[in-house]
């Protein structure tokens, strides 16, 4: 989903440079019609991904090439209804997805692996996971007064402890009404002009100079960026590392079985008074920046205090954890 999410982001901020005022593919359309099928399909069809030929494109880290979703929107134009395309949708599905096998009903061994809870944790998940997405509803500002309700209502019942729930049903059932909207889609004009440019590193890059080619490439698609974000894939799993990602080798990062394939948006750079640069990195899902996890970066925190989920990270450290890379920019011109 995070992946989803980072192409919903970057089609939002695309709209507001480009003045169009409408509503962006959600991260839950995104990821519905484009992302989720598309992995599924790469882990079937290629079991052998832990032993992958990077080179060869038999890896699943890319999750969809960076402009493969982007691209198709540009081209097709977006979902002709757009109810879905409010974030609480994206927030409850991928709540939903994560609940799978588990068993929120009071009762007393009635439940089958492979998660148990007692019934004092089930209604302490039933209040805190209701608190939450009542929350999350109630910023919305997406849905009417009449959608909060109606979808509170919802997400009450789902989470309920006096009945058991089908979570795989209900996102099933979520995926299928997504797909229905998104049928019909209307073209819009101004995205005649545009195109998603990206590339995919394991496949262009040296393995023993990865993490300078990565920022060279880093360096070419922040400029000229006509206020886009630069979309990038990276590798979470060294997001918390104790190691400085400036010292890692491809076998480190890229190379590595414990990558974990992550997407993120990079919003903004500075020149730091020694002539060093950093960026900024948006990473709204799950949007945490934890400093201690993070001693190499430095976390953006508000004038109140709060973390707002973004950080700042010298470019040289970003480069080695880098998997792909992209921007949406205006069409060259043919003569």
């Amino acid at each position: 989903m995070c992946h989803a999410f980072r192409d919903s982001k970057a089609l939002e901020y695309f709209h507001d440079s480009v003045g169009i005022d409408t509503k962006e593919s959600s991260a839950l359309e995104v990821a519905t019609i484009f992302h989720r099928k598309m992995l599924f399909l790469k882990q079937i069809i290629g079991r052998k991904y832990l032993s992958a030929d990077y080179r060869k494109g038999e890896s699943v880290l890319d999750w969809g090439r960076t402009c493969e979703a982007i691209n198709n929107i540009l081209d097709n134009g977006l979902c002709k209804k757009n109810t879905y395309s409010s974030s609480s949708y994206h927030y409850i599905y991928n709540l939903f997805r994560n609940l799978v096998g588990v068993n929120l009903k009071e009762c007393d061994s009635c439940d089958q692996g492979p998660i148990i809870l007692s019934n004092e944790q089930k209604n302490q998940w039933s209040k805190t996971l209701i608190g939450l997405t009542a929350e999350f509803i109630h910023a919305d500002q997406g849905l009417s007064p009449e959608e909060k309700n109606e979808l509170q209502d919802f997400v009450q019942n789902a989470l309920s402890t006096k009945k058991s729930t089908d979570y795989k049903k209900i996102v099933k059932s979520m995926e299928r009404k997504v797909k229905r909207n998104c049928k019909k889609r209307d073209k819009v004009s101004v995205y005649e002009q545009y195109e998603c440019k990206s590339h995919f590193f394991p496949e262009v890059l040296d393995s023993d100079r990865y993490g300078e080619q990565a920022v060279g490439y880093l360096k070419d698609y922040l400029r000229n960026r006509d206020n886009q974000p630069v979309m990038a894939s990276i590798c979470s799993a060294k997001l918390s590392s104790s190691k400085d990602p400036k010292d890692f080798t491809f076998n480190d990062g890229v190379g590595s079985l414990l990558c974990g394939p992550h997407a993120v948006l990079i919003v903004g750079q500075k020149k730091l008074p020694d002539g060093s640069c950093q960026i900024l990195i948006e990473d709204n899902y799950p949007g945490k920046c934890i400093q201690d996890d993070m001693p190499w970066a430095k976390c953006e925190v508000e004038e109140e205090g709060k973390t707002t989920g973004r950080y700042w990270i010298a470019r040289e450290r970003l480069g080695p954890m880098m998997i792909g890379i992209g921007k949406i920019s205006k069409k060259k011109a043919h003569n």
